[in-house]
């Protein structure tokens, strides 16, 4: 009776979301299509990242782009790279990531970083967002020189900051 009450209480017990900490290692990084820049394969030792996950469709994201463009400039060390997610298919005609692809191209000289693209399936949102417990965007992710995570959060500036101390 005691082990069936237990068991009862372990499989009805909801599991927590992982979450993505200082120190942790970043999920694999594989977007669908690179738009804009040197595609980044892997995060290399010795190089910082900033990684923000943004959609053409939310305000904040657009919003985030000329602080994002200072800091790539300002920090030209970091490599500042922006993976659209949470895209939908264009309705009617046109394949999968047009709409980005006009989005980006429209603001291509706003944008002075690297421009990347999930894919249809939403691999990268899922390995980055979703199965992290994240829930709004722009979500970002600061890599540090050593491969691992050093901050996450939603404030460029914060990004910044956490930057700046990194170099």
């Amino acid at each position: 009776m005691k082990l069936s009450i237990l068991l009862l209480l372990i499989l009805t017990t909801p599991v927590s979301a992982q979450t993505l900490q200082a120190g942790d290692s970043p999920p694999e990084f594989k977007p669908w299509k690179w738009l804009k820049g040197k595609p980044v394969n892997q995060f290399q030792k010795g190089k910082i990242y900033l990684v923000e996950f943004g959609s053409t469709w939310c305000k904040p994201c657009i919003a985030a782009i000329p602080e994002m463009s200072a800091l790539a400039e300002k920090h030209e060390d970091v490599t500042v790279i922006s993976c659209f997610v949470m895209e939908q298919m264009n309705k009617g005609t046109g394949a999968y990531g047009d709409n980005v692809v006009k989005y980006v191209t429209k603001r291509k000289d706003q944008m002075n970083y690297t421009v990347a693209l999930d894919d249809a399936e939403g691999n990268v949102q899922d390995a980055w967002i979703k199965n992290i417990g994240q829930t709004g965007i722009p979500f970002m992710v600061v890599i540090d020189r050593n491969g691992k995570v050093a901050w996450t959060g939603y404030s460029v500036r914060e990004a910044e900051g956490v930057i700046g101390g990194l170099e």
